[in-house]
């Protein structure tokens, strides 16, 4: 009998958090001012929003959502290695 193979250290690697938001809410940036983040450079969706930056990762996505009067978790993404 074999033993099972032993963990990988890095199975998953966090990517991004993204947020929904009203358009220029402050918390957002209050958020990623305490987080040591950058605001930067967004694709061109369909739809508003911030992306902000930890070095040259886009870690924290902003997504607007007018009429929101607080700001809700939309999704947390990770990778993982190639099997």
């Amino acid at each position: 009998m074999t033993a099972p193979p032993a963990p990988r250290k890095h199975d998953w690697q966090f990517d991004h958090l993204s947020l929904q938001a009203a358009p220029g809410d402050s918390g957002i940036d209050t958020l990623a001012a305490l987080l040591g983040l950058q605001a930067g450079r967004r694709p061109a969706f369909p739809f508003g929003g911030r992306w902000f930056y930890q070095g040259a990762a886009p870690v924290l996505h902003v997504i607007d959502a007018p009429g929101e009067e607080d700001a809700a978790f939309d999704h947390i993404a990770f990778r993982s290695p190639p099997p």
